[in-house]
């Protein structure tokens, strides 16, 4: 095996751009592969981008299309429009006024397109963020709400098309996160979900739109958080993955998505909100993931859920039957998509490690009738991909978790390799690559073509399992992470006798550069060196998504969050740090990694500190970051 400087020193040009010879950059191409069939390709009219995504790398707000294409609604500094498709000129205009701007985002057509529902959103009472250009100077002025700040106000409003009257719709007096989940069949009642600051309650709505006449359908409360992440404003794309709510108007019923009984499942409820019965508690072997298709006509939905007890991350696409009749249809171990086909069959998009992609044509008893489309990898024929699929077990000694093992092309011999941990950790998210299009796996195998074996690991406290498993870390962020992540990575050093043991270091980026720190600090017998990447200081710099996961606000309990402090543990961090963090951070505030690489140097720790001009929250698409970072780890990982 090359040394591994020599290696390190050939891989630089190779990871900083992610270049095939023989095209655009990779990840780029990875990420864009999607079936070419015509039930996948986009219909109607094309939207234009009208405000800016909750952050500068998100995909932006885009106009909203009515359901037969004719109309698009959007904003322009701050005022509603709508126009015809095919039309530069707006049909009609709602000014904002001297109120609250208008915005688009997850805005819901009635299905007869004669109105929408739209929010109107108060930020004036936010604090603002300063974010600076690559010369250093303040570019611009953000919204920003830390835990315990006041947050944007968000109401849904329902607008006339044919008149652009508008007209608020009632919402509770302590709902603070609002998101519409769509319209009656008639187009007359408009359903949304809204909840507490801490999410601690949640009530599942509707209103009359030709009364104004408004009742409560459902509503949940808790001791803690009823649903996650997925319910705070700039997230509404995940609840629109996972469709908490969804009605069967010609029955009179609909299902709702609940985590009361200790893990996700859905219920059927008849139209005034009295349940009938549970559908998938008890009749599946893990938690339900998201509703992924709905027919209506046959009184059915298809839903992603685990396909096994012991493997629960690996999931399953299964027929549930308002009847109660639930049946297995296709395994995963990855469900992307579900489209109807002819003949009453599914398209259905399939994933898993290490190249599976493809589009299988099924029937609703999951007999595979042909495979449609098959993704082709030969772009990505230069990158050697080898890897194992781990099953790790808990600092309790039983809970099983999710594992991958990125491993060098070419690893040999004992104590031969040096491992680096990419690690994340947070609540709201899973981390462990489990397609081929995870852009953070491509980023681990060229760091494996350098001879440096990657490791990614689900620990407790990390989302998509049951609340027990997710809930470990409830008012307790910071506090618990560590201890899967450091017997993980033992339980692989001693499963692979490649790996030396002491050249471990981790990476972590934004919440896994908190995570990390932590490690860093509380594992120093473990972890070598570590690269912190947009991290979060302390968790009373988190943004407004950690109060439901922490249940209180820092003014009410500063002990939760003062245990949670990064800075308090700088003088226990015995290996090399690497801190990188943009200027331009909207994510993470610059000051946040600035902080922790100040208060590493007061302690005498050996830290390096990289500011990134005019870069916002993700470094990894800067050749430079690249190669900063991969001489860092040659540096610090050499034998």
């Amino acid at each position: 095996m090359k040394p591994i400087l020599a290696a390190l020193t050939a891989l630089l040009a190779v990871a900083a751009s992610a270049q095939p010879a023989d095209g655009p950059p990779l990840i780029p191409r990875v990420m864009m592969l999607w079936p070419d069939l015509p039930e996948f390709r986009p219909v109607g009219p094309e939207p234009r981008p009208v405000e800016p995504g909750l952050f500068a790398h998100d995909r932006p707000v885009f106009e909203a299309a009515s359901p037969d294409g004719a109309w698009l609604a959007g904003t322009a500094d701050g005022d509603f429009y709508v126009r015809e498709a095919g039309s530069d000129t707006s049909a009609l205009t709602v000014p904002a006024g001297d109120g609250p701007r208008w915005s688009v985002a997850d805005a819901e057509w009635s299905p007869d397109a004669a109105r929408i529902a739209v929010r109107r959103v108060d930020d004036a009472a936010v604090p603002r963020l300063p974010l600076l250009d690559a010369e250093g100077d303040t570019a611009r002025w953000v919204p920003y709400a830390r835990v315990g700040e006041p947050q944007p106000e968000h109401r849904l409003w329902v607008v006339e098309r044919a008149t652009g009257e508008p007209a608020a719709v009632p919402h509770g007096r302590d709902a603070v996160f609002v998101h519409p989940v769509g319209w009656s069949d008639d187009g007359a009642r408009l359903r949304w979900i809204e909840a507490g600051r801490f999410l601690q309650w949640v009530a599942l709505r509707e209103v009359d739109v030709r009364t104004g006449e408004a009742r409560t359908l459902l509503r949940e409360d808790g001791d803690r958080r009823v649903m996650g992440i997925e319910m705070i404003h700039g997230y509404g794309d995940r609840l629109d993955h996972l469709r908490p709510a969804v009605f069967f108007d010609g029955r009179a019923q609909f299902v709702w998505a609940s985590e009361r009984t200790g893990a996700r499942h859905l219920s059927l409820y008849d139209a005034d909100g009295t349940l009938i019965r549970p559908l998938t508690d008890g009749a599946l072997p893990g938690p339900v993931q998201r509703v992924a298709h709905v027919d209506r006509e046959a009184g059915a939905l298809y839903a992603v859920a685990s396909a096994s007890a012991e493997r629960p991350w690996d999931h399953a696409l299964y027929r549930v039957g308002l009847d109660g009749d639930v049946r297995r249809v296709v395994d995963g171990p990855v469900i992307e998509e579900v489209r109807p086909a002819d003949g009453g069959a599914l398209l259905v998009v399939r994933a898993g490690l290490p190249d599976l992609l493809q589009v299988d044509r099924v029937t609703p008893d999951g007999d595979v009738l042909a495979t449609e489309w098959a993704a082709d990898w030969s772009f990505a024929s230069d990158v050697p991909r080898r890897q194992e699929r781990l099953v790790l077990t808990a600092a309790d000694g039983e809970t099983p978790l999710d594992g991958l093992l990125v491993l060098p092309p070419d690893a040999e011999g004992e104590r031969s390799v040096p491992l680096v941990e990419f690690v994340y950790g947070g609540p709201n998210t899973q981390y462990v690559p489990r397609t081929p299009q995870t852009p953070w796996l491509w980023e681990a195998y060229r760091v494996a073509q350098a001879g440096i074996a990657v490791l990614f690991v689900d620990g407790r406290g990390s989302a998509g399992r049951d609340r027990a498993f997710v809930d470990v870390s409830y008012g307790r962020l910071g506090q618990v992470e560590v201890a899967d992540h450091r017997a993980a990575v033992e339980q692989v050093l001693a499963r692979f006798p490649v790996l030396d043991p002491e050249r471990v270091a981790l990476m972590g980026h934004s919440m896994g550069g908190f995570v990390g720190f932590r490690a860093l600090a509380e594992a120093p017998d473990v972890y070598r060196a570590a690269v912190l990447v947009a991290p979060v200081l302390d968790a009373t710099g988190m943004r407004v998504w950690a109060e439901p996961y922490q249940g209180c606000l820092p003014a009410d309990c500063p002990e939760v969050y003062a245990a949670g402090s990064n800075r308090a543990l700088a003088d226990r961090v015995k290996g090399a740090v690497f801190v990188a963090h943009g200027t331009a951070d909207d994510d993470v505030p610059f000051a946040e990694g600035a902080g922790l690489a100040a208060a590493l140097e007061a302690a005498g720790a050996d830290v390096t500190f990289v500011p990134m001009p005019g870069w916002n929250h993700i470094l990894q698409r800067s050749p430079e970051f690249w190669g900063r970072v991969m001489g860092f780890l040659g540096q610090h990982l050499r034998p």
